[in-house]
């Protein structure tokens, strides 16, 4: 999975989802913006946040725990959620009442030209009981009735219509998947519109949420710094420095009697781990050393990841008898890849 892209897509996702959480939040509290923005951007980044803290350390985290995050998690959601179908239907509703208003406006001047026509034809009806040698007549009477206003009012009406039947088409338009939707499964399309955007509203959120994991798992998986080459071989030389030291080969394969048994049996231990030089140390099992020190790991814990029930072959694996397989090796490179690395500092 590509982290940059995952990472792309959480970011758009969770900065629309953002906006409009945090518009409806200025809509309802607009005495303080400033502030009302600040807590909102906050909620929204906490809510992130969380996410990412619960996912890499479920497994540490104790039930009481998960149960908190988990509500606050979810209680913001459900907040954003809110906001995020009021802003839906904010939008939607401005866009319902640009086609009302134009409808309304069409429909007036349908009623104008209605009556206009209705007063030119009643005119013309008056005026035809006139002789037809009475021109001037008619025409001083058509004048008189506002007969060429009317007219001329007609085909301004007829202008503007032409006009705001060619806005509202573009208007519907806009429009046009979900109002055909609508029509074609012959349901009233206010319901479509509300349950269009009750479906934004269920999946915006779980959407964000889900690629707020998996960005976490993404940039999560980069390979950690286990042991590099240089470390193994200042390893080796210290080792073969304290080998070639005579007195420390003399004090470490002489030790003094021991007084017990348990006394001697740690000094034949300790000789016998002295006598190994550095270069049969094998690459594995220097790493597993490393890996366990690094996080603190018993022997249970480590049987546990690899699937090893004898626990005195996990301690084994510390000395050499045998070497650490490299299928168990995985294992536990796996384990840590999901754990955040603690760096060793070697004094001296």
């Amino acid at each position: 999975m590509n982290k940059v892209l995952v990472t792309a897509a959480l970011c758009l996702v969770f900065g629309t989802s953002a906006y409009m959480s945090i518009y409806g939040l200025t809509a309802v509290f607009s005495g303080s913006i400033l502030v009302v923005i600040c807590m909102g951007a906050g909620m929204e980044l906490g809510k992130i946040l969380t996410v990412v803290h619960l996912h890499r350390n479920w497994k540490q985290s104790n039930i009481l725990t998960k149960f908190f995050y988990i509500m606050v998690v979810g209680t913001l959601t459900l907040i954003t959620s809110v906001e995020v179908m009021g802003f839906l239907s904010q939008q939607h509703t401005i866009t319902i009442q640009d086609l009302k208003t134009t409808e309304s406006t069409i429909e007036l001047l349908d009623q104008e030209a209605m009556v206009l026509e209705s007063q030119i034809t009643e005119t013309d009806k008056t005026l035809d009981g006139l002789p037809r040698a009475f021109v001037t007549k008619r025409f001083r009477e058509r004048e008189k009735a506002g007969y060429f206003l009317k007219q001329n009012r007609l085909l301004e009406i007829k202008r503007e219509q032409t006009k705001l039947n060619a806005q509202y088409i573009s208007s519907k338009e806009y429009a046009g998947p979900v109002f055909s939707t609508a029509r074609i499964l012959g349901v009233d399309e206010q319901k479509t519109i509300s349950i269009f955007i009750l479906i934004l509203v269920a999946i915006l959120e779980p959407l964000s949420i889900g690629l707020t994991i998996a960005t976490s798992a993404a940039w999560n998986k980069m390979k950690p710094e286990i042991i590099k080459n240089s470390d193994i071989q200042i390893h080796r030389k210290k080792s073969a420095s304290r080998m070639a030291d005579p007195a420390e080969t003399a004090r470490t394969a002489n030790p003094k009697p021991a007084k017990t048994a348990e006394t001697a049996k740690a000094a034949n231990e300790a000789a016998k781990t002295a006598n190994k030089t550095a270069e049969d140390l094998h690459p594995y099992t220097i790493e597993f050393r490393e890996m366990r020190k690094r996080h603190t790991l018993s022997l249970k814990v480590i049987s546990d990841i690899t699937g090893r029930r004898q626990q005195l072959t996990v301690g084994g694996w510390l000395n050499e008898r045998p070497v650490i397989p490299i299928k168990s090796l995985r294992l536990l490179r796996k384990w840590a890849r999901q754990r955040p690395l603690i760096r060793l500092v070697e004094n001296g």
